[in-house]
């Protein structure tokens, strides 16, 4: 069974699945992680973006990459997850730091901090200053 589904006005993606509950979960999952259409801090429109980032660890420097939401018109952006898996699945961050505003850094993950529902639909304001170290 396939289905055509349409996100936004510029994208449409094509799924394919055995069965109808796949196929809605494959629905659900590609409005989840495709469906962002405007700034949840100001209500401009938003991009999709790659990230690359380094950081340094002793002596080494880890780098990493992740998906982000950019707005065009404010700083705001919004971070992705991928669940760890081999599905690369995708997820919207929601869950906010409740002392920065930004999501959860790395250090307090590990300390059990737990996460607030964001009132921008998980948009923060992105500085350069205030880079998550995750």
């Amino acid at each position: 069974m396939k289905a055509q589904f349409k996100v936004s006005p510029t994208l449409t993606i094509e799924i394919d699945a055995a069965k109808q509950k796949d196929l809605f979960k494959a629905l659900a999952s590609v409005q989840e992680s495709f469906g962002e259409r405007e700034c949840g801090l100001c209500r401009g429109p938003v991009i999709p973006i790659w990230r690359k980032a380094s950081k340094q660890v002793g002596k080494k420097i880890e780098e990493y990459e992740y998906p982000e939401w950019k707005c065009t018109k404010c700083p705001g952006r919004k971070s992705m997850g991928t669940i760890n898996d081999d599905t690369g699945t995708l997820f919207p961050i929601n869950k906010m730091s409740p002392t920065t505003g930004m999501p959860l850094s790395k250090k307090e993950k590990d300390a059990g901090v737990e996460g607030v529902w964001s009132q921008t639909n998980g948009y923060y304001k992105w500085s350069p200053q205030k880079e998550n170290d995750e």
